[in-house]
């Protein structure tokens, strides 16, 4: 079954003000999201929200960019354990 999905007039002339490049990197990113929530089975929401965000963040990187060879680590969390005040009895 083929879904067709409208967007804004607002995202689409967020969109028009894009680079090339820029609107390159949105393409692939909106492809990948599009991939991952097919793989997963879950429902492709709002695209207007994911291409409003993805131009964010596209801006924020360009600011801010992150060097080619910085490693990344998952954030590691400890949740010490419950210990109940009546003891092991």
């Amino acid at each position: 079954m083929e879904t067709i999905l409208k967007l804004a007039t607002t995202t689409i002339g967020l969109v028009e003000q894009l680079s090339e490049e820029e609107r390159a990197l949105l393409d692939e990113r909106l492809k990948e999201h599009i991939r991952l929530c097919r793989k997963n089975g879950a429902p492709i929401e709002s695209l207007d929200r994911f291409i409003i965000e993805g131009i964010e963040v596209m801006r924020l990187e360009q600011r801010f960019p992150i060097p080619a060879d910085a490693e990344y680590e998952e954030p590691h969390y400890s949740y010490p354990q419950y210990v109940s005040p009546k003891g092991d009895s």
